[in-house]
């Protein structure tokens, strides 16, 4: 679904500039069939996967319009070869994929349907920058020196390991649905400041 508003991402793991999201989530572990053991969380709104799996679509399809760009920081899914494609389907809105531990490559992503899918993303809004990658250990320390915020999912609102410098966390923000407490996406607003 690539068009000409699409940005081209780079072969290399330095972040692509991509266009200001109007949505933001991370960590939807689709069809993943530990999930609610392993975020206690989910189980104050989820008993079995699929109610999980249905009703983060449904809070998505409340909320997201066709042309918006929504910015999935990671592990949308984890099950067979094709549940990536398949979810895909149901969600509305541009998604632009930084790529989690759990996704599938980049040309899978791409071919299921995904908009932009990058190791790392860029956004510059006034002159101010938030830089974006899955996992808050894998930002680097110049990063968190030039920009606003660095939005990162992966943690599932557990806190940041000992060894990540704690100029990194100091911006740090983790969007993952656990941390945010939203089953659906956030506003940009809610989650750049």
């Amino acid at each position: 679904m690539t068009t000409s508003n699409t940005p081209v991402p780079a072969a290399t793991d330095a972040p692509v500039a991509i266009p200001k999201p109007r949505w933001v989530i991370s960590d939807t572990h689709f069809c993943h069939t530990n999930i609610l053991s392993y975020c206690p969380w989910r189980q104050t709104w989820a008993s079995t996967l699929a109610e999980h799996d249905d009703a983060i679509i449904a809070a998505w399809q409340a909320c997201v319009g066709p042309d918006d760009w929504v910015l999935h920081l990671g592990d949308v899914c984890l099950g067979s070869k094709n549940d990536p494609g398949r979810i895909r389907t149901s969600l509305p809105g541009r998604i632009i994929l930084v790529r989690g531990n759990h996704d599938r490559s980049r040309t899978a992503m791409l071919a299921m349907g995904y908009d932009l899918v990058v190791s790392a993303a860029q956004i510059t809004v006034d002159a101010r920058t938030w830089i974006c990658r899955h996992n808050p250990a894998a930002f680097y320390l110049r990063e968190a020196r030039s920009s606003i915020r660095l939005l990162h999912g992966h943690s599932h609102g557990n806190g940041y390991a000992p060894e990540i410098h704690r100029d990194i966390v100091a911006k740090a923000r983790d969007c993952s649905l656990d941390a945010v407490r939203s089953i659906g996406p956030v506003a940009w607003e809610a989650v750049c400041d």
